[in-house]
């Protein structure tokens, strides 16, 4: 299986058709990076950017996987989902706006 690569640091200005593209790319490796967290899947995977869009990644990737595991052991209407999901909405922003790339999971 050959590797990914998540580039977050590209924020040079290309047609509407090629940041689609590239958007849909960077989606769908943060799907399997996710579902890899998760013990879904198994996938390799580079991510390269900045040390603050790294961090802003993975502060995002773990909360997400933090709601999801809350979520799969303890259901909907667990005390803490809200609390979590606010957690989720602050950190996948914090992602949005530092590498400007929309989360996949909403």
């Amino acid at each position: 299986m050959s590797e990914k690569i998540l580039e977050l640091n590209l924020n040079q200005k290309t047609n509407i058709d090629e940041d689609l593209s590239i958007n849909q790319e960077k989606a769908s490796i943060i799907k399997e990076i996710i579902k890899s967290t998760l013990g879904y899947s198994s996938s390799p995977v580079s991510i390269k950017g900045n040390k603050e869009q790294i961090s802003a990644f993975t502060e995002a990737l773990q909360a997400e996987k933090q709601f999801l595991e809350t979520y799969r052991n303890h259901g909907p209407d667990s005390e803490q989902i809200n609390e979590l999901k606010a957690i989720v909405e602050q950190k996948i922003n914090e992602f949005e706006r530092k590498t400007e790339i929309e989360w996949p999971l909403r």
